[in-house]
Formats: C-alpha cells, sequence, structure tokens
C-alpha cells in the first residue's frame, strides 16, 4: 500500500494523495515519500502538483513528507504546487509556514494559475473524508499535569524545552500553546531562541509544524535559532523533512546554545574578541597621531622618537587587528579592518623616510676620524695639524719613540716637548709644519679638565696615528 499515485499529464505531474496514508505508520509512510520523491527526481518534471483534496486531515509526520518531496526538486527549474479543499489541511499547511515555501490552493485551476500553468485540468473524484489514526483538531486534549513545552528566558537567549505530553495532544491545543511561546518570544529582550528536543524520542508533523512556526518568528525578528536533538529518530525526522540544511541541529544542549553565542565559553570567545577590535583601533589611531607629531617637532632627536612610538604602536594595531579579521564578525571586523590598514600606513612610513634608529649623537665617525684605513684629506689633516690651540697639543701620554728618527724608547723625556710628549714632523709633501709642541707655561689645572673632554682624546689619537705613518 503506497498511499499516493503519481498522474503524469501533457504539462504537469499530479501526485494524488489517498485517504490510506491515514491508516499508514511512520515508517510506511517515510518509505512511501521516500519512493515518491526518487521518481520525480528520475523523471524531472516541470511542474509538481501534491493533490491533497482526498484527505481531510494530515496524518502524523506527513508535513515532513511534503518536505522531503519539495527539496528532491530543482527549484531553478521545477515548479511547486500543493491543492487541498479541507480547510483543516490548508489551516494545518498555513500554521506550518510552508504557504511561503510553496502555493497552496483550493483546486487544481487554482494551482495552475498560482505556478503560471493554465492546463491544469480539475480533481475527477474527491474522496469522502476518512478519520485519522491521530488525534484531529477536534479531539479533546488528554488531561494531564506536564506543559507541552518549558520556556526558560535566560541572560542572552530563549530556551524552549518540548516534552512528551505533545504527542497525545490534539493538534489544536498544539497550535494553542505553540502561539503562546511565540507571544513570549516577541515579548522577550533576546532575538536568539535554542529548542531542546532532549525529551522526545519521535515528533508528528504536528510538532515539525511547530517548529517552523518558531524558527520564522526568529527569522521576522533576525534573530539566532539552534535545535539539540540527541535522539536519532528525531533528527531522522528532521533529516528527512529537510529541515537538516535550514537549522542549526546539534546533539546537546551545551553545544546549542553555543552556537547561539550565549554560555561561559561563547561570552570568554565573545570578550576576547571585543578585546582584539578595541584594543587595534585606539593603537591604529595614536600611531598615526604620532607620525603626525613627527613632522611636527623642532629638533631631529624628537622626530626619531616619535616615529619610533608611531612604528611600536601600529605594529601592535596591525597584529591585534589581523586575529579580529580572522575572529570576528559584524561591525567590530569592519573596524578591525580599517586598524589594519592604517597600521600598514603607519608602518610603511620606515620605507619613505630616515631611518628614526639613527639618532642624531652616535651617527657613524665621518672620514676625518684617523686611525683607520685610507688617506686623510687636505683640509682634515690641515685642521688637525694646523691647530695652534695648546689645549689639543698636551696630553699625559706618550708617544713612543722611533729608532730610526733617533727618537728614544717610550717615557722618556725630549727636550723638545712639554710633559714629555714627542714633536710630531711635519709631512714634506703636504708642506704643513712641524708637529706643534705643548706650551711649558701651559700645565697644572688644565692637565685635569683636557682628561675629561672624550673629544679631545679621540682627535689625540687620530693625529698620533697620522704621526706614526708620516713616521
Amino acid at each position: 500500500m503506497s498511499g499516493y499515485e503519481i498522474k503524469s499529464h501533457s504539462d504537469y505531474t499530479q501526485i494524488l494523495f489517498q485517504p490510506a496514508v491515514n491508516e499508514m505508520s511512520w515508517t510506511d509512510l517515510e518509505a512511501a515519500g521516500r519512493s515518491a520523491s526518487d521518481t520525480l527526481s528520475a523523471s524531472k518534471p516541470s511542474v509538481v502538483v501534491a493533490d491533497l483534496s482526498a484527505l481531510s486531515s494530515l496524518p502524523e509526520g506527513f508535513v515532513a513528507v511534503l518536505l522531503r518531496i519539495w527539496r528532491s526538486l530543482d527549484h531553478g527549474e521545477q515548479k511547486f504546487a500543493v491543492v487541498a479543499t479541507e480547510d483543516s489541511v490548508i489551516g494545518e499547511l498555513k500554521s506550518a509556514g510552508l504557504e511561503s515555501m510553496w502555493p497552496v490552493a483550493d483546486s487544481m485551476e487554482s494551482a495552475g494559475a498560482a505556478i503560471g500553468v493554465s492546463a491544469v485540468a480539475p480533481t475527477e473524484g474527491t474522496a469522502a473524508p476518512v478519520t485519522t489514526s491521530g488525534h484531529s483538531a477536534e479531539t479533546p486534549a488528554p488531561s494531564t499535569g506536564n506543559d507541552p513545552f518549558q520556556f526558560e528566558q535566560n541572560r542572552g537567549y530563549c530556551s524552549v524545552q518540548f516534552n512528551p505530553v505533545l504527542m497525545t495532544l490534539g493538534w489544536s491545543h498544539v497550535e494553542s500553546a505553540t502561539t503562546e511561546v511565540i507571544e513570549k518570544l516577541k515579548a522577550s529582550k533576546s532575538n536568539s531562541v535554542m529548542v531542546d528536543l532532549g525529551p522526545m524520542e519521535i515528533i508528528n508533523s504536528g510538532l515539525v509544524a511547530s517548529l517552523v512556526r518558531i524558527w520564522k518568528t526568529m527569522q521576522e525578528q533576525k534573530g539566532q535559532f539552534s535545535l539539540a536533538s540527541p535522539n536519532e529518530m528525531v533528527t531522522e525526522v528532521l533529516r528527512s523533512a529537510g529541515l537538516w540544511k535550514l537549522w542549526t541541529v546539534v546533539d546537546d544542549r551545551e553545544e546549542a546554545i553555543y552556537e547561539l553565542g550565549a554560555g561561559e565559553v561563547a561570552e570568554v570567545e565573545n570578550r576576547e574578541r571585543r578585546i582584539l577590535a578595541y584594543v587595534a583601533v585606539p593603537f591604529a589611531v595614536m600611531s598615526a597621531i604620532a607620525l603626525a607629531m613627527k613632522y611636527s617637532g623642532s629638533t631631529p632627536m624628537w622626530n626619531a622618537n616619535t616615529h619610533i612610538i608611531a612604528l611600536l604602536l601600529a605594529s601592535g594595531g596591525a597584529v591585534t587587528g589581523i586575529l579580529s579579521l580572522f575572529k570576528d564578525r559584524g561591525i567590530r571586523r569592519l573596524l578591525s579592518l580599517v586598524a589594519v590598514l592604517i597600521s600598514c600606513g603607519v608602518l610603511s612610513s620606515m620605507y619613505f623616510n630616515e631611518n628614526p634608529l639613527v639618532i642624531l649623537g652616535v651617527q657613524a665617525p665621518s672620514n676625518e676620524g684617523a686611525g683607520g684605513g685610507g688617506g686623510n684629506t687636505e683640509s682634515g689633516e690641515g685642521e688637525e695639524d694646523g691647530d695652534t690651540d695648546p689645549d689639543k697639543a698636551a696630553t699625559d701620554q706618550q708617544t713612543p719613540g722611533d729608532p730610526t728618527k733617533g727618537g728614544g724608547e717610550s717615557g722618556e723625556d725630549d727636550p723638545t716637548t712639554s710633559g714629555g710628549l714627542q714633536s710630531t714632523p711635519g709631512d714634506p709633501t703636504k708642506g704643513s709644519p712641524a708637529g706643534q709642541v705643548s706650551d711649558p707655561t701651559q700645565g697644572g689645572g688644565r692637565n685635569d679638565a683636557r682628561r675629561s673632554n672624550t673629544g679631545i682624546r679621540r682627535r689625540f689619537f687620530a693625529h698620533t696615528g697620522r704621526t706614526n705613518r708620516h713616521s
């Protein structure tokens, strides 16, 4: 017993569901829906019309069958419509939110007009209503002390738990209970909901319709929806209905809460992502300000220091901004992108400006300093040799003599010098006068001042180096 009949017409394919589907079990009904979807996938009709005019109410799990058939079609090339004549069937389809997915008409002519097919013929012979095997809309709800839904308002999200008593309620009571939950969701300040199906061992089409209504409510509020379904049979119903790809379905409650960005773990991660964005933006702005201050300074030392500070701040802004780009989303991700661009612009100043690490006062010595390889320029040599300042000639150190020039050993006094210094001969090739001799009248206290002058020592060593080369 298949419960349906597929009729092929010239412009469309009709699936006529028979009253026998009301007597079928959920397993047989699921198998019938799988067989129908496989047949349609193989034939690939351009228009499919599901005819429910023979049904007075929808059996349990039938909404999942319709969703499975609709999901098997290529929505870019194939069209799908549903025909239902009973108000209870039409009301159940509308309450499940299926009317927004495909046209629901009360006749074949209306269905053909809705999908743009004019050759759809009216249904021949409508079967009499048949009593369903489940609870109809008129069946009173069983007396129970359990609530069908357990609603909780938590920090950052709402939770809705489905209880097993729902399987014993009629459709009207399930619908009213679902409406009450939706009103609570609209009144809450949170736009995220977690639905817990943990207590449920199986769900019927009415509960699937309730899930669709809750999901559509959150979509209207631009909120988030996650579903915890640890039972395999419940998950299989959702998968066969094609809802697995529309919703976030996980195995446990904690993971479903995490998917909403709530819970302790998610809050810690959100806090870390906020810190990254809030650090990247100020660092980038301060680096740009420091770089601007570099050009407003009056001294090279000020310019170099502000440039170094700008580079350090830009490095921190770039690193934290890149991390935020990968982890965050929304407006904070956009701000992090701006921070990265600003930081990269500041860092690029290293290639368009002088090196800020070469600070005034620690630059490399020029070629005027003696003692190294290479000859001295005439101007530099003249500046040293022609210096008549007695402070630049006298020192406490002695220059070792050259035996080829008649000089004594190191430390011996020369009658032509004062303080044991050897006179420096002039360069005959340059025409320079002989080396200056210290003035014997300049002694005592000036020697202490000269020993503290590092610059004079440096020039003295340079001078003695040239003397040795000349000798």
